[in-house]
């Protein structure tokens, strides 16, 4: 059986501090202003004769090399008949930790090597610490991100966004808003060109897709709800209904919802047309989602968090929790709501790190604080073990902390775990079967970027 990964999460979040240090430092438009470089590789044994001399020492960080044989006596492993059949002679250097016959990763293998193609004729023949594709354990792929230590690192997908805000992911492209300039982008999940799907855009924000089309919210007062072709097929922008400052929206296989400034909830189809109100009176709605029956949604200001059947939200309109501190975002699972709430509030900012992800069971309940004391978490994304959430990060006095991180915690609660420290207001974030996706506005100009962090 293949080795296990060396490294958790925990750690990731060590390394990610120190990783992300160098950003700051220097410039915010970089992870790194040029990160240590790696150690050096172990010198070879010294060659067979009389007393045979030790190896000689790696480049720099690299550990020292084996010693030669003495040159008069086989090097012989009588436990180990395919590293002595290779060794051959005191002048050969020994395989990498070569396993005996049908033990295949036997575990000898030195720290950082890993044996990955279950041939014992050639030992230990991967360097877990850097391989991309064997990143800390075989088969550990990286998806188009370094390896170092034995340890993804984050991938940049995009660089340069003005204010990159909502984030959506399916098989092959993340897609996102640019607040700032207006625009719906798309690139693929390991990177490359980016392409513009839809431009001039009036404060472009959440983004939800399905298997034909993007759709987003437009926040303007004057606002509206539109979509666009997932390959910005010419002629495939439309707006599909117009809004009052629409925040935050969900769509099925035929319907879109969407949350109002004004205190309505609406309902239109995906190709557009008449809209309908289905909600009214709502202080100041914000988060919404949906599964196949039942709308969730939240009234950020009446600290609510509501569910209601899509045929009528509002004949059936139940409370799931009340007493919640400004909920933001939403999501579901098959059996749970979950949720955000920055905490202390003002003005856009956080003032306090007192923001929390709860959740409660869709048949009601008492609600679960998943983690507390949070850096104002702003969005969320769930799977099947663990909740994901950016802590966009506080303020004092109009400044900016640089506490902002991405974060996780285990569905059935326990401690929150780092996993990456340092982005500069991340906001959006999404996640699939393999990687964890979020969009970061930076501060000022073009400092948005849109990373990729593979799961561990």
């Amino acid at each position: 059986m293949r080795r296990s990964y060396g490294l958790t999460l925990a750690a990731l979040g060590f390394v990610a501090m120190a990783f992300m240090a160098c950003r700051y430092t220097t410039s915010l438009d970089e992870y790194s202003a040029g990160g240590d470089g790696f150690g050096g590789s172990t010198g070879e044994g010294g060659s067979a004769g009389q007393g045979g001399g030790g190896g000689v020492a790696g480049a720099t960080g690299g550990g020292a090399g084996q010693a030669g044989s003495d040159g008069s006596v086989p090097d012989v492993d009588a436990s180990n008949p395919d590293a002595d059949a290779a060794k051959q002679d005191g002048d050969s250097a020994p395989p990498l930790d070569a396993c005996p016959d049908g033990q295949p990763n036997c575990g000898n293998c030195t720290i950082g090597r890993l044996d990955c193609d279950d041939n014992t004729a050639n030992g230990c023949e991967t360097d877990g610490t850097i391989d991309l594709k064997n990143c800390g354990a075989c088969d550990h792929d990286c998806l188009g991100g370094l390896c170092k230590g034995g340890t993804c690192q984050p991938l940049e997908l995009a660089t340069g966004q003005p204010m990159s805000w909502g984030i959506a992911v399916d098989a092959t492209r993340v897609y996102w808003s640019n607040q700032a300039n207006g625009e719906i982008r798309s690139v693929p999940l390991n990177g490359g060109t980016s392409a513009a799907l839809a431009t001039g855009q009036n404060n472009p924000g959440d983004v939800v897709i399905d298997t034909q089309y993007v759709y987003w919210t437009n926040f303007s007062s004057g606002g509206a709800v539109m979509r666009v072709a997932k390959d910005g097929t010419a002629g495939s922008l439309k707006q599909i209904s117009s809004g009052t400052g629409p925040w935050s929206l969900t769509v099925d296989d035929a319907n879109a919802w969407f949350t109002n400034s004004d205190g309505t909830i609406r309902q239109v189809a995906k190709a557009g047309g008449s809209w309908t109100t289905v909600i009214t009176g709502a202080l100041n709605p914000k988060g919404i989602t949906s599964d196949t029956t039942l709308l969730f949604w939240l009234e950020t200001d009446a600290g609510k968090v509501l569910k209601g059947p899509k045929s009528n939200p509002a004949s059936g309109k139940v409370e799931l929790a009340t007493g919640q501190k400004k909920p933001l975002s939403v999501v579901v699972s098959a059996s749970d709501v979950y949720w955000v709430s920055p905490g202390t509030y003002e003005y856009g900012q956080c003032t306090a790190a007192d923001g929390a992800v709860m959740k409660i069971a869709k048949t009601g309940g008492t609600p679960v604080v998943l983690a507390s004391g949070q850096a104002c978490p702003v969005d969320l994304a769930v799977d099947g073990t663990h909740v994901y959430f950016t802590n966009e990060g506080t303020f004092a006095s109009g400044v900016y902390q640089y506490d902002g991180a991405v974060m996780r915690v285990k569905v059935t609660g326990g401690q929150p775990e780092a996993v990456l420290v340092g982005p500069v207001v991340p906001y959006g974030i999404a996640v699939d079967t393999s990687a964890v996706y979020w969009t970061a506005q930076g501060l000022g100009g073009n400092a948005g970027t849109v990373v990729k962090l593979v799961k561990e």
